[in-house]
């Protein structure tokens, strides 16, 4: 934080924990999705009520549950793990992955979103046995959470729309569109980028959606 201070002089720095700072219980802004959580209300860190902007940064990486963790899955780390304690396994108890990924998003959603990076994470992501580190040196990025996780996704050798958690936050709000062809993208192309990331052991994607 010095170094910011000292680079960018008026502009106040802080360090916020997410775990354990200050936090507060607030309903789910349009109503939860979780279906086991009757209250429709979720704990959160107040520093993302409070700031002005929010920017999501993720690696690619697989995921055991969700099949990726991009923009949507960093949300979990917005509910306190005094809360719901670690690995938040007190959030899965109110609904699956992808409804309450969806509505911690809700809180606060993502000004702009950074994915990528030197290193992302294959297999049985992000902690698992199969889970190993993935050479990949690329950058996705835009306002959009929903496209720019369908893009990431995508470029892992995921089919977006096999991935519930982007079709469910596609209809709650205007975060973008699942449909990568509708995505307007500058430098490489989809195609020419992709880099298909092992999947999870036990992953699959879901026979139908409603």
């Amino acid at each position: 934080m010095r170094s910011f201070s000292k680079q960018y002089r008026g502009i106040h720095f802080d360090i916020a924990d997410l775990n354990f700072g200050d936090s507060i219980e607030l309903p789910v802004p349009g109503g939860a999705a979780a279906r086991r959580n009757p209250a429709g209300a979720y704990t959160i860190g107040q520093a993302i009520q409070r700031c002005d902007k929010l920017i999501s940064i993720a690696p690619l990486k697989t995921d055991k549950h969700s099949g990726v963790a991009l923009t949507f899955h960093n949300y979990f780390g917005i509910a306190p793990g005094a809360k719901y304690g670690f690995p938040k396994s007190g959030l899965l108890a109110l609904g699956s992955p992808e409804e309450v990924m969806v509505d911690l998003f809700s809180y606060h959603p993502a000004d702009y979103c950074i994915l990528g990076g030197a290193f992302g994470v294959e297999g049985d992501g992000p902690d698992g046995p199969g889970a190993a580190s993935v050479h990949y040196n690329l950058l996705v990025a835009g306002t959009k959470a929903v496209s720019v996780d369908a893009v990431g996704a995508a470029l892992m050798g995921f089919n977006p729309e096999q991935l519930p958690y982007l079709t469910l936050a596609q209809k709650r709000g205007a975060y973008g569109v699942v449909d990568t062809d509708l995505v307007w993208t500058r430098g490489n192309e989809i195609e020419e980028a992709r880099h298909a990331f092992r999947k999870p052991a036990n992953w699959s994607p879901p026979t139908s959606r409603k």
